[in-house]
Order: C-alpha cells, then structure tokens, then sequence
C-alpha cells in the first residue's frame, strides 16, 4: 500500500530504503540528513498528480540506487519535487519530475549519463513541463561521460568532467557560468 505522508529527519546520518518502489501518495518530507532509495520512488497517485517531494535546507536526496518516478516504471514522472536542499542524480539514475522548483539554496548534482539521458536530469525525453530555479540556486552537470545539458534558465550552471552539448532550447544564466574539467 502507498504512504500517505512521510517525514525523513534523522538530523544527521543516512536513511536508506530496500530495493523496491515506495510509493508516496501525498508528501515525501527531507528535513534533514540523507535519504537514499535504493528503489525507484514513485507518485501512488500518478494519474491526478498530486504528490510531492520536499528537500528541505540542509538535507539531501541521494539517488545512487534508485530513480525518481510516475509509476515505479522508468519514463514516467512525479508530479512534483521542491528542492532547498541538495539533490543527486548518480551515473545511472534518474530525476522524472512534472515539475521542479528550487529554491535560492536548491542544488541539483547530475551524473546522470548514458543512452537514457537524452536532455537533461530526467530519463530519456520525460522532461519537466514547469522548471523554476531561484537566481541563487545551483545546477552541475558532472557526469564522468558525455552528458545532454538542458537549455533553460538556471540560476548558477557548473559544467565539469566531460564533454557537455545543449539540447533542448537555449540556455539562460541568472548567475555563474562555471566550466572546467575537474
């Protein structure tokens, strides 16, 4: 069965899941520490649309094992994820969100790469329909292989690591352009 709300807040340390789909049907609240699903996270209620993820300042969402999803199925996305913490999106996992916002302490780590990152922190082309990044935020693209970057407006943009190529429309900066490749 689907969780209704859930509340992450270890104050410090790790929380880790097992291997398969939770399922949210409402909220899903990082308050603080780090929480890292080793399973795909997915909306219970993915036909309405209307659970949510919250990463709260100071805390991380880890996803080094599993996959930010609609269903539970990889190509679907979660209605929404409200970002004032750290989010990172390993090598092989992805971030399919209807709608991302962060706020001015957002940061958003992608190492996502491969075939299925086609455009930007989502898998293949289920990208975001409503992208709001605060002007002070933070979006890296770090991925150790060649990575898509997605044109959008972005508040700070650190390019590292390997070969990146726009995709998707253009590329604003409210902020810093960093690249280099360490």
């Amino acid at each position: 069965a689907p969780l209704n709300t859930v509340y992450i807040n270890p104050a410090s340390g790790t929380v880790r899941t097992g291997n398969n789909v939770l399922a949210i049907s409402e909220n899903l609240v990082i308050q603080s520490g780090t929480f890292r699903p080793r399973g795909n996270l997915a909306d219970a209620n993915y036909a309405n649309g209307v659970a949510v993820i919250e990463v709260n300042a100071g805390a991380t969402l880890n996803l080094n094992g599993g996959n930010v999803t609609g269903d539970g199925t990889l190509g679907t996305k979660f209605n929404d994820i409200q970002i004032s913490g750290t989010v990172i999106a390993s090598a092989a996992n992805s971030l399919s969100t209807e709608n991302i916002s962060m706020s001015s302490t957002g940061r958003l780590n992608v190492n996502f790469v491969g075939v299925n990152q086609t455009e930007g922190w989502w898998y293949q082309t289920a990208s975001p329909s409503s992208i709001i990044f605060d002007e002070l935020s933070s979006v890296t693209y770090s991925g150790t292989a060649a990575q898509n970057v997605y044109g959008a407006i972005y508040g700070n943009l650190t390019l590292s690591s390997s070969a990146k190529t726009l995709v998707g429309g253009s590329l604003e900066i409210q902020g810093n352009l960093i690249a280099n490749n360490g």
